[in-house]
């Protein structure tokens, strides 16, 4: 019996103590889960500031171009400035998905 008694007081200790790891495992990448999270809104926060900008120098062009014809390094870089906005944009649906 007290055989019994020792086994069974060593198995919970065991026991106690791989549940302890699990529990603090599982904490642990949780909260790396959350960097995670965080730091992609982060990104999605700078890629929508970066789109405000484009945004805007797009803006002056259209309007330039509705005062004179652009000049063909101001369509070039008009021609860049869309292509990057999209870029932008898919990217943050991409972190949204």
């Amino acid at each position: 019996m007290k055989r019994w008694l020792t086994w069974a007081a060593g198995f919970a200790g065991l026991l106690g103590m791989l549940l302890t790891g699990v529990i603090t495992a599982d904490t642990r990448y949780a909260k790396a889960g959350d960097v995670r999270r965080q730091v992609d809104e982060i990104k999605v926060l700078q890629l929508k500031s970066e789109a405000r900008s484009l945004s805007r120098d797009r803006f002056a062009l259209e309007v330039e171009r509705a005062r004179r014809p652009l000049t063909r390094t101001e369509r070039e870089r008009l021609t860049q400035i869309e292509e990057e906005l999209r870029d932008v944009e898919a990217e943050i649906r991409a972190l949204h998905g």
